[in-house]
């Protein structure tokens, strides 16, 4: 059971320090450090018997919430970008989730969208124009 414990602490602890980053492959090195260093400040704080305090979820996308962002980046190549939430944070998306021409997705670009469950968390649906002319 002590295991157990131990565990849920570590997941808890790890879960609340990622809550903090928002995903950006080209900066992957830097981040990591970053990520490692705050998770070792965490750590240190809080004592052993001691859960960590895990912020409320309530800025964290929600599945099937419309939402307004954007484009942070976009890979024509690599046919995939990211979002960057109104909320906060960045969200996936991928060629095909856009109801719009892929030329248009330029960084800055104003999208709106829903939150679709992906392969690995939720990401950006049905993203169209916000403000089309």
């Amino acid at each position: 059971a002590r295991g157990l414990d131990e565990c849920r602490k570590a997941v808890l602890l790890i879960t609340d320090t990622l809550r903090d980053f928002d995903i950006d492959m080209r900066n992957k090195p830097h981040r990591v450090r970053d990520f490692t260093r705050r998770l070792t400040q965490a750590s240190q704080r809080g004592s052993s018997s001691e859960l960590p305090k895990v912020r409320s979820s309530g800025g964290g996308p929600r599945l099937g919430v419309s939402e307004s962002g954007a484009i942070k980046w976009f890979d024509i190549l690599r046919r995939f970008g990211f979002i960057e939430r109104d909320e906060g944070g960045t969200l996936f998306v991928h060629e095909n989730d856009f109801n719009m021409p892929l030329r248009l997705c330029d960084p800055g670009t104003r999208v709106s969208y829903t939150v679709v469950k992906g392969l690995k968390g939720p990401k950006a649906g049905n993203v169209n124009l916000e403000n089309p002319n």
